[in-house]
């Protein structure tokens, strides 16, 4: 006996508290905000990479500044 498995193409779904919403039953509107929540995602990890390095720069200028007030130059 030869069985097959068929292979269903997955559709894309948005999770939102648990609950899966398929994109293709969503309105354009809808779309348009998943869109936007994406972006704004995408931003947010983008500002957190940036706020990492900021603070390491300014660690460094303060380590560098006490440094030379201690007659460290």
């Amino acid at each position: 006996m030869n069985a097959q498995v068929e292979e269903v193409p997955e559709v894309p779904v948005m999770d939102i508290d648990g609950k899966q919403y398929a994109l293709a039953d969503m309105t354009k509107e809808q779309n348009h905000m998943i869109d936007q929540i994406k972006d704004l995602e995408a931003q947010l990890h983008l500002n957190e990479f940036k706020q990492l390095q900021l603070l390491h720069g300014r660690k460094a200028y303060i380590d560098a500044l006490k440094l030379s007030l201690e007659g460290g130059d």
